[in-house]
């Protein structure tokens, strides 16, 4: 019986771990997985977190909107990052808050509720979804945000100012994941010198 695989599946698995329906969806019909998902609830055999993702009865660990967010978009394939917003906030830029928890991601607009409140992806370019795999990538995307004569160089200075050696050297020589008014805005910061004698990039 299908609800024999799921539950075979589920229990061979550690107790924190999250379940999404699509991880079942090779033992039967959607409408079948959600039913005996929905009946594993009631049973008490496992603890609905939000749509679509459950975890086991005896899971001790509380998850996050932010661990949740992450989890679905990486069971989706969909690359995700922190949002600007946030990161511009730290940076004492703006006052402005999000609702709910907001990540851009690639891929459409699309969102869904959790225990904390509904979790948001609002969709980006894959150029600044890869800005995720530099430490400095936070800092562009924030003032990437700011837009074109709001960013000053008072901005650029401030993030830099906060910067260890290593991710300033890396902020520097990252021109190329900028648009061009922000790459201008740097040079012109930095007196349209590069600070550090690096090396190039490879």
């Amino acid at each position: 019986m299908v609800s024999d695989y799921i539950k075979n599946k589920i229990s061979s698995a550690s107790p924190d771990t999250l379940f999404f329906n699509r991880d079942f969806i090779n033992f039967g019909a959607r409408s079948a997985i959600d039913m005996c998902l929905s009946r594993m609830v009631i049973k008490g055999f496992l603890r609905r977190l939000c749509y679509g993702i459950y975890v086991r009865y005896d899971c001790e660990r509380e998850y996050t909107a932010t661990e949740l967010g992450e989890a679905k978009a990486k069971r989706f394939d969909r690359v995700v990052t922190v949002h600007p917003i946030d990161t511009a906030r730290q940076l004492k830029f703006t006052e402005r808050r999000l609702i709910g928890k907001t990540f851009h991601a690639q891929g459409r607009t699309t969102s869904f509720r959790s225990p904390e409140g509904r979790i948001f992806y609002h969709a980006t370019s894959s150029r600044r979804v890869a800005l995720k795999h530099i430490d400095s990538g936070a800092a562009i995307d924030a003032l990437w945000w700011l837009k074109r004569g709001v960013a000053t160089e008072e901005h650029v200075l401030s993030v830099l100012q906060k910067m260890k050696r290593a991710e300033k050297e890396e902020f520097l020589w990252s021109h190329d994941l900028m648009p061009g008014w922000l790459s201008d805005l740097v040079h012109s910061a930095c007196n349209w010198k590069i600070v550090f004698p690096l090396k190039n990039r490879a």
